[in-house]
């Protein structure tokens, strides 16, 4: 029978730090800054571009300087939000239609129209594709 203790000292012996990732190899690592004076217009401008692509300020001019790739787009949170609301609207409204149907067929009373749900349905299929339509624009 193996010692499971003994597994836990093969696997610290390859792996010293416990836990996160492996160690980047001495020449990948991002161990050295330079400090940049700019303007409160410069730092602005620069800020933008970076949450325009989704990058942190540090990345983006590390990227910038050595002509690395830059995403030209980045999620909205505006607009995952927008996403999510007409999302929670359609599951009100099918929640709503099948308690409809639920009460239609076991004889029961309601006081609901079904044009009322068809129409809250449709609005929240319009938010949807509107939403969707923003997120498939292209410049």
């Amino acid at each position: 029978m193996k010692n499971v203790n003994a597994i836990d000292v093969e696997q610290d012996e390859r792996r010293p730090g416990l836990g996160g990732r492996p160690p980047l190899p001495p020449d990948q690592r991002l161990s050295k800054t330079k400090g940049v004076r700019l303007s409160p217009a410069e730092l602005e401008n620069i800020s933008n571009q970076a949450a325009a692509s989704g990058l942190t300020v540090s990345d983006y001019l590390r990227r910038r300087a050595i002509g690395g790739p830059i995403p030209k787009h980045r999620f909205n949170p505006a607009l995952v939000s927008e996403i999510n609301q007409a999302g929670l609207q359609l599951k009100a409204a099918g929640n709503l239609a099948n308690q409809l149907a639920l009460a239609a067929h076991t004889d029961r009373r309601f006081n609901h129209d079904w044009t009322m749900v068809r129409d809250r349905i449709n609005e929240a299929i319009d938010k949807v594709e509107a939403a969707l339509a923003k997120v498939t624009e292209t410049d």
